[in-house]
């Protein structure tokens, strides 16, 4: 069904049915409303499938053993062109007890081109039968899957310098306000993390949006990255503002910032291993 009639429906159908189904009608108008408002402030069509992963303490030398066995299927995926990276991150400061602590994060040109892992047809010449089940069943006992995330490149910087560092903020956007939360990042965040890169005091920063997410959750990331870890705790924001920004005050924009996002939770993650097309992907 072509987009202008899928929401012509469920406008019309809004007005005619009880009162107790109009919400679920209506929320799910307002989800694709701020799906494509997304869309058409994107600057890029760059897709990430984040997996999160649990492991046990005394499974840990395994699980990473697995990954670095991994990486050539990871690498003849890049080869085939099914990717234009993978990565393995570890969440710092996390605990046994948490849901996850490891992330492996598979890059992709397009959302289309993220229902075509390529992990099968690269097995299949990389493996025989029997070697194949023998590595899949190995890699679930080493650690459980817990979620697989859809994250859309919004908005990045120029990373000129090897990323090692990230930290991670992950945010909760009024669906109607997804437009107006883009603009001021581009329009004020943009040119200031551009100004921290240039001086060397970070090495990329970028804002992703999840989609699709989950009803009263959050639906944007934003990710500071850097290529070592004493640079996350040494950015001048004060006299970056000054400088990028001497007209504004900085009281009204901490208003304006805090009424257009609520941050949800802020992690920091350590880069273990890459295979990457190409430099500056986060």
């Amino acid at each position: 069904m072509h987009i202008k009639v899928l929401l012509l429906t469920i406008i019309l159908l809004s007005n005619q049915i009880p009162l107790k189904m109009k919400r679920p009608l209506r929320t799910l108008l307002t989800l694709i409303l701020a799906g494509f408002a997304f869309s058409a402030l994107s600057q890029d069509r760059a897709v990430v499938l984040a997996d999160y992963m649990q492991v046990k303490p005394d499974k840990v030398n395994r699980y990473l053993e697995l990954e670095n066995e991994w990486k050539k299927i990871h690498e003849a995926r890049l080869e085939k062109g099914f990717i234009t990276g993978w990565q393995l991150w570890q969440k710092m400061y996390g605990a046994p007890e948490d849901k996850y602590q490891y992330i492996t994060l598979n890059w992709y040109e397009n959302f289309e081109k993220s229902s075509n892992a390529g992990t099968a047809e690269v097995l299949s010449e990389l493996y025989n039968e029997k070697e194949r089940e023998e590595l899949v069943e190995r890699t679930l006992k080493a650690r459980d899957e817990e979620i697989t995330e859809v994250m859309h490149r919004a908005l990045s910087t120029e990373n000129n310098s090897q990323t090692s560092y990230i930290v991670i903020y992950r945010m909760k956007v009024e669906p109607s306000k997804e437009q107006e939360y883009v603009r001021m990042e581009q329009e004020i965040f943009k040119p200031l993390y551009e100004e921290a890169i240039k001086r060397g005091e970070m090495s990329t920063w970028s804002i992703w949006k999840r989609w699709p997410f989950e009803d009263d959750d959050y639906q944007f990331v934003a990710v500071n990255g850097f290529k070592d870890f004493a640079e996350i705790d040494d950015v001048n924001f004060p006299d970056l503002f000054e400088t990028v920004h001497p007209e504004l005050d900085i009281d009204e924009l901490n208003i304006k910032v805090n009424a257009s996002r609520k941050v949800t939770s802020v992690e920091i993650w350590r880069l273990i291993d890459a295979v990457m097309q190409e430099s500056g992907h986060e």
